[in-house]
């Protein structure tokens, strides 16, 4: 058709914006879910109802307290304000939250299109459209979160990188580092580049694209410290190894592209130049790489699976590339491409991983089957509405969030006596510190769940207590509503 030919990004972005309607159209008007409703939702209210006051904001609790100062620079956090700041109604908000992300996914499908010159129309839809098919780029589609934004902003670095805009590298290397310290890795990728090429007046170039981003870097790490990684950086890299092998589609390209970056950087020092794209993308898959093994060393914070969106692109740039130098025809490679894609698509619920080994969200957002935990916390949520205001209820820390905003939107008012568990339930035996009634909501072994069971334990070897338990279930997960009695002895 003629006008494909004439208009194939416009075509691509049609398709595209298909694409995103048809997986997330049913949740369009969703409120925010998990590090969404508890990281950049409580500061972006905060911020809407307190004229922006990003000095009276820093001064509250943090995520580790359950309290708003969580990400206060991240301009993800700010536009999210910006739009609450205008009083629409909590599901108007969502939809143009949710329609933001849609605009997200059109740019860096865009910019992926621009940065992909170097090979023929169909590779580079082949690379769009394997990046978009992942189910773990599926899911954060539909979220409100900051992965999408990182990918987008790293594909922004590379193409300010191609253009040699050095200034306007510091300018977007400055957000992605405020949106998340991972922007450090886009940020030492053309610094390596830079140092790899040393074209005339390299280490200028390099001072004028790191320097605006690793001095925002330090508060973005302040912010960030002590966020819930553990101390033990055996447990957390076995941790992270657990989660991985839940996807094993993704460990697999990951795996492949580390070896075929490892080989194009060999080659790159050899004087064996490549296109900039495919050098860039070898260096954001080792620096990666590195971060990731790096990190847990000072605790900054666990590994999780959506991470691994920000190198998808740049992993199928690399793959793509390297298939497209063999014998394999672009015919084939277009035909095998397209099958790995309907294979993904079809994957999108999970059908073909591996089980989950337990009732973690950070693992349930692999693939779409997160919706059903989705669920089952809103059903948790219904039933808490319904306690009595005035008895004291302990929760972890997504449901402290949910219960106590009503701009999360998953209550139309604050519920009384709403206690977080970790900062609450300091040292076992709780029960003499705990009133005569209370009651336990636990939705999540951690973040403050692990002190809701001991609680529970202590009250099933209590002789003094009457324990009243409501289960909730909803697919593969169950809650528990305790209503708890204690008569003292005297």
């Amino acid at each position: 058709m003629p006008i494909l030919k004439k208009y194939p990004l416009q075509f691509l972005l049609l398709l595209v914006a298909v694409y995103w309607f048809t997986f997330n159209i049913s949740f369009i008007a969703q409120p925010p879910i998990w590090d969404t409703a508890t990281a950049v939702f409580p500061a972006a209210i905060y911020l809407a109802n307190h004229s922006f006051n990003l000095a009276e904001l820093l001064t509250q609790p943090g995520w580790i307290d359950a309290g708003p100062n969580n990400y206060p620079f991240s301009p993800l956090v700010w536009w999210s304000a910006a739009v609450m700041a205008l009083n629409f109604t909590p599901k108007t908000t969502f939809i143009i939250l949710h329609l933001t992300q849609l605009f997200l996914v059109l740019a860096t499908s865009a910019i992926l299109w621009n940065q992909t010159n170097f090979c023929t129309m169909k590779l580079r839809i082949v690379i769009i459209g394997l990046t978009l098919a992942t189910p773990i780029f599926v899911v954060q589609t539909g979220y409100m979160y900051s992965e999408i934004l990182i990918c987008l902003l790293s594909l922004l670095i590379l193409w300010a990188a191609s253009s040699q805009r050095y200034v306007l590298i510091g300018v977007i290397g400055t957000l992605i580092v405020l949106v998340k310290p991972v922007g450090v890795i886009p940020l030492a990728s053309v610094a390596a580049l830079l140092f790899i090429r040393r074209k005339q007046h390299w280490w200028k170039k390099i001072i004028w694209a790191t320097t605006p981003g690793l001095i925002a870097l330090v508060p973005a790490i302040l912010m960030q410290a002590g966020a819930g990684a553990p101390e033990n950086y055996i447990t957390t890299m076995q941790d992270t190894f657990i989660r991985i092998k839940l996807i094993p589609d993704v460990m697999l390209i990951i795996c492949v592209s580390l070896a075929i970056g490892f080989l194009v950087i060999i080659r790159e020092f050899r004087g064996i130049e490549h296109p900039l794209s495919v050098l860039f993308s070898a260096l954001m898959i080792w620096f990666g790489f590195g971060f990731y093994i790096l990190v847990p060393t000072v605790s900054l914070f666990w590994f999780c699976l959506r991470y691994l969106i920000q190198f998808l692109p740049f992993a199928f740039i690399l793959i793509v590339n390297s298939l497209s130098r063999t014998s394999l025809s672009t015919t084939s490679l277009t035909i095998v491409a397209g099958i790995c894609t309907i294979f993904q698509l079809i994957n999108v619920f999970g059908l073909f991983y591996p089980p989950l080994p337990g009732p973690s969200f950070s693992m349930a957002e692999r693939d779409l089957g997160y919706r059903d935990y989705f669920d089952f916390q809103r059903q948790l949520i219904t039933e808490a509405k319904y306690l009595e205001s005035d008895s004291p209820k302990y929760v972890s820390r997504e449901m402290f969030y949910f219960l106590t905003s009503p701009g999360i939107g998953y209550v139309s008012e604050p519920l009384d006596n709403v206690n977080f568990a970790l900062t609450t339930l300091k040292e076992p035996p709780y029960l003499p510190d705990l009133p005569n009634k209370f009651h336990i909501i636990y939705s999540y072994p951690d973040h403050g769940g692990l002190q809701l069971i001991k609680v529970m334990r202590e009250v099933d070897s209590c002789s003094h207590c009457i324990a009243r338990q409501k289960e909730i279930h909803h697919q593969n997960y169950t809650g528990f509503i305790y209503e708890v009695s204690q008569q003292r002895p005297n």
